[in-house]
């Protein structure tokens, strides 16, 4: 388990790098007529170098936001960004860019070097409706309002899957074997909700008012084996009335106290509903239903995100869950063991991925799987 703090720069805690300096207050707007698009973000959508194509880096998006007051920031996969800048004459004059130092793989860290390269080179800057272009004499970047090229995701009728738990002033992020999922059905005004725990769930009302929502639990089933953080949280948070904000696929509910979940989609924006292929929880000597094994092999071959628990206990009783999932567009699953129950073995969990998945025995096997990994 990761914690981190909330705020941006204490959260790389290893201090900020100053990408460009110069003598200079926030400023706003700069001649008339250059207008400062403050309050909008901004998602690129097509870069070219030289008259090339240039690719973003896959699952990533270089994001670039007009604050109040002047300020610029950006982020294009691994750090932030942030500085004071104004239009002028149709350029967009960017100082005092800083950016945080986490390190991060080659491809992003090259990102970062030239999205922040872009910013900091003077680029001559056209806003068209929803749609901005900056560009140098080298390097074309055209950009979409994050409204229209990202937009929000409805409250109802999505599965939001937890991602994160706040707590005081930090924000912790864990992999858990069963992963926890909200739904809320508007026509009712009810919930159903999965704990991040093997069997813990949840059901009752849903009163969505304005930016709050009031949880009443009518139903509730205890975890197998113990509960966790996610568990508690997920408990804590849906129940009572809590404030919610929904930007393109990321939910936050937030008790009155501050403490709360951040949830996503984690389907990119696909639209498509992640395959919930159940939790078989088995007894020594018997297997999981072939449904559920054949309900995740077909999901993976249609590409669409999924998962799968199993829950098996020791020759002593314990139990020891694995999880099985697929996030779709490659072949790689997850498969993460936890033993953090049983009493005469390593008590963590092992995470490693496999690929080409098929019913062997009677449970899922895998055609190659990597070494697995002790994590958290």
């Amino acid at each position: 388990m990761r914690v981190v703090p909330r705020s941006l720069a204490a959260a790389v805690g290893v201090g900020v790098l100053l990408v460009a300096t110069a003598c200079a207050t926030p400023q706003g707007p700069g001649a008339p007529g250059d207008e400062w698009p403050a309050g909008r973000d901004f998602l690129a959508t097509s870069v070219t170098e030289n008259g090339a194509s240039k690719t973003i880096v896959e699952g990533t998006q270089v994001r670039v936001s007009f604050e109040a007051g002047g300020r610029i920031s950006a982020y294009a996969g691994c750090n932030h960004m942030s500085g004071t800048g104004r239009i002028d004459s149709g350029t967009l004059v960017v100082t005092d860019l800083a950016t945080t130092e986490m390190g991060c793989p080659g491809e992003l860290m090259e990102q970062d070097a030239w999205v922040a390269d872009l910013l900091t080179s003077r680029p001559t800057v056209r806003l068209a409706g929803d749609e901005l272009t900056l560009a140098t004499a080298t390097i074309t970047m055209v950009l979409l309002d994050r409204e229209v090229a990202d937009p929000d995701r409805p409250l109802a009728g999505t599965s939001w899957t937890v991602t994160t738990v706040y707590a005081g002033d930090g924000a912790s992020t864990s992999i858990h074997p069963v992963p926890a999922v909200l739904t809320i059905d508007a026509a009712t005004g009810s919930f159903t909700a999965t704990t991040g725990c093997v069997g813990g769930e949840l059901q009752g009302t849903a009163i969505v008012a304005g930016s709050s929502i009031t949880f009443g639990v009518t139903e509730e089933k205890p975890c197998v084996g113990g509960s966790n953080q996610v568990d508690a949280a997920v408990r804590a948070t849906l129940t009572g009335e809590v404030t919610y904000e929904i930007e393109a696929d990321q939910l936050r509910l937030l008790r009155p106290n501050g403490d709360g979940l951040g949830l996503s989609t984690g389907n990119a924006g696909s639209g498509l509903v992640e395959v919930d292929c159940g939790t078989a929880v088995v007894n020594q000597g018997d297997i999981p239903p072939e449904s559920m094994l054949t309900c995740f092999i077909d999901a993976v071959a249609a590409g669409r995100t999924a998962h799968l628990s199993v829950v098996m206990p020791t020759v002593e009783g314990d139990p020891i869950a694995t999880s099985y999932r697929y996030h779709g567009g490659g072949p790689s699953i997850e498969v993460l063991t936890d033993t953090r129950q049983d009493a005469f073995r390593p008590q963590e969990l092992r995470l490693q991925t496999c690929e080409q998945p098929r019913v062997e025995e009677g449970f899922l096997a895998f055609a190659t799987c990597s070494e697995a990994a002790r994590i958290g």
